[in-house]
């Protein structure tokens, strides 16, 4: 990335105040341009393509189709282009559906005066940004769930019940599954 090259900006957000406010906001950001801002996921993904900006800021609440899927059709299309999400919405599932999707980042929209512009730079230069509220929810609920903890199938479970119950001689286990 050339350090005297602009960072171009697409902003898909529904709501014109905010809207408004986030071109207002972006575009004093140094080193940061707005090339276009749209109401909905359609005109997004449209202009995506056709402007071809460094980062779309993408809402995930648009009306119709929703910023998470808008962002799988972007990234199907241009895998290179990057998303940013910026979103009331700190639910697990938007969360990982917006990463399960190829979202770049993820910025809290109660946070992204504090975080935008180092969150646009670092997606921009190929990096994940996480909003530090989703990191720390991130980072909790892998140190709840033990690290080696696998969700079995039932006939999976069978099978390490029965090799728990089964008797070993010399390393060798005699086993007689039920299930077969």
């Amino acid at each position: 990335m050339d350090p005297t090259t602009k960072t171009t900006v697409l902003i898909v957000e529904d709501e014109p105040v905010t809207r408004r406010g986030l071109q207002l906001f972006v575009q004093q950001l140094p080193g940061i341009s707005v090339v276009d801002i749209v109401d909905n996921a359609e005109s997004g993904m449209q202009k995506s393509h056709d402007l071809k900006p460094d980062v779309v800021l993408m809402d995930i609440g648009l009306p119709g189709l929703d910023g998470i899927s808008a962002a799988r059709q972007i990234k199907k299309d241009d895998p290179g282009r990057r998303v940013l999400m910026l979103t009331a919405n700190n639910s697990d599932e938007a969360i990982f559906g917006a990463f399960n999707a190829g979202a770049d980042g993820y910025v809290l929209k109660t946070s992204f005066a504090q975080s935008l512009e180092l969150a646009i730079k670092t997606v921009r230069c190929g990096s994940v940004w996480l909003d530090p509220q989703i990191a720390q929810t991130i980072l909790r609920m892998a140190v709840a769930k033990p690290q080696n903890s696998v969700d079995l199938s039932r006939q999976e479970q069978q099978v390490l019940s029965e090799l728990a119950e089964s008797s070993c001689e010399d390393g060798v286990c005699f086993v007689k599954p039920s299930f077969v």
